[in-house]
């Protein structure tokens, strides 16, 4: 008796392993149908000389559902689409309220009163500038 890569427990031979593969053949069958229910924000983060310019995919989304938050060198984008409550009877229904979230950890010396915000054609773009402040070095005693 010898084990395989598709099992660790049954042996190779046997009526186990032909009922087995049937159900792997019928997995690699509908597996490219999943739908991955998880949304995912794709973004950009481009160090420039003078600033920092995070653009973040959103396509089709409306804007004022978008929002940027800045806390402790984290910058999150967040979208929320409420359901609001109707008086319909749907025969079938696949819009549904949704709201997915994308944190990226930006450097230290991000200047978010002078950063600046635009929503253009699915993509949004924020631009932070750099502060002037430069590193130091502290002298060990």
């Amino acid at each position: 008796m010898f084990l395989t890569k598709y099992t660790t427990k049954t042996p190779q031979f046997g009526w186990n392993r032909e009922f087995d593969k049937v159900f792997e053949d019928f997995d690699n069958i509908f597996k490219p149908l999943e739908i991955n229910p998880k949304k995912e924000i794709k973004v950009n983060v481009v160090d420039n000389k003078k600033d920092y310019t995070v653009e973040a995919l959103l396509p089709g989304l409306d804007k004022d559902k978008i929002s940027i938050e800045y806390n402790q060198n984290k910058l999150t984008i967040t979208y929320k689409n409420s359901e609001e409550k109707e008086d319909k009877k749907y025969l079938r229904k696949e819009f549904k309220s949704e709201q997915f979230t994308r944190t990226v950890i930006l450097p230290n010396d991000v200047d978010l009163e002078q950063a600046s915000a635009e929503y253009k054609d699915g993509v949004l773009t924020l631009i932070a500038p750099k502060t002037k402040c430069k590193k130091q070095k502290i002298d060990i005693k």
